[in-house]
C-alpha cells in the first residue's frame, strides 16, 4: 500500500496542497504567548534499510528480500514554538516565503 501511494504521491491532494499553517495549541498566561504548531511543508530524507543480522526462518518457504535498500522518506516539516500572536494561513505562508529556512522561519515566529 505504501509503495503504491509513494508512486502516485504527486496526485495526492493532501500532499500536493500547500499545507503550511500555524495552529494555536494553547495560550500561556504567564508568558503571554501562544504555543503554536508550525507546519512548514514536506521534505524528503534518504533512509537506508538493512538487516544487521539476517532473520532466522523458523518454518515454511520464505521469499524475503534481504538486500540493503535506500528509500526517500517523506516527512512533515514541523516546529512547536511560542509566538506573540497567531498568523492566518496567508500570513504564515508569506512569512515562510520570506524567511525560507526552518531555523529562520522558527526565529521569525518566536519574534512575533
Amino acid at each position: 500500500v505504501a509503495r503504491k501511494w509513494v508512486r502516485s504521491i504527486a496526485e495526492d491532494p493532501d500532499v500536493c496542497t500547500d499545507n503550511r499553517m500555524m495552529v494555536p495549541v494553547f495560550y500561556d498566561g504567564q508568558k503571554k504567548k501562544y504555543k503554536v504548531w508550525c507546519v512548514m511543508g514536506y521534505a524528503t530524507k534518504k533512509v537506508t534499510i538493512f538487516f544487521a543480522e539476517p532473520p532466522k526462518v523458523l518454518s515454511g518457504p520464505c521469499d524475503v528480500d534481504l538486500k540493503l535498500t535506500v528509500l526517500d522518506y517523506l516527512h512533515a516539516v514541523f516546529a512547536e514554538v511560542y509566538a506573540g500572536r497567531v498568523l492566518s494561513r496567508e500570513e504564515f505562508r508569506a512569512l515562510c516565503d520570506q524567511h525560507k529556512t526552518f531555523s529562520a522561519i522558527t526565529r521569525a515566529v518566536e519574534a512575533l
